[in-house]
């Protein structure tokens, strides 16, 4: 997998609702992000904005991107960025993984 160095596990942890660590993942290459835990949950994937400081919600075309376990839908392909989790609903840990596809 090529994730930068700082991220070398792939994946991120997040343990409230609140906005998880970041990943970075290479420039170049497609990744598929997967997101699970053992209760509900619900989750908006977000993006460092061109700025360096503020994050932007990820949409695909018109829809926001959120994970939600109520749905069944759990993962989404991104490109090369830095992504994190904004959690809405928690009730365990979640976990994000990144994946190259």
């Amino acid at each position: 997998m090529a994730l930068a160095a700082t991220n070398s596990g792939g994946y991120v942890v997040v343990s409230s609702a609140t906005q998880s660590d970041h990943i970075n993942l290479v420039p170049g290459r497609r990744y598929m992000l997967s997101f699970s835990s053992a209760g509900a949950f619900a989750l908006d994937l977000q993006v460092l904005a061109g700025d360096g400081s503020s994050w932007d919600d990820v949409y695909d075309g018109t829809t926001q991107v959120t994970i939600d376990s109520s749905t069944g839908v759990q993962n989404t392909i991104v490109y090369a960025g830095i992504y994190r989790m904004d959690v809405n609903t928690y009730n365990n840990p979640i976990t994000m993984w990144a994946k190259e596809v």
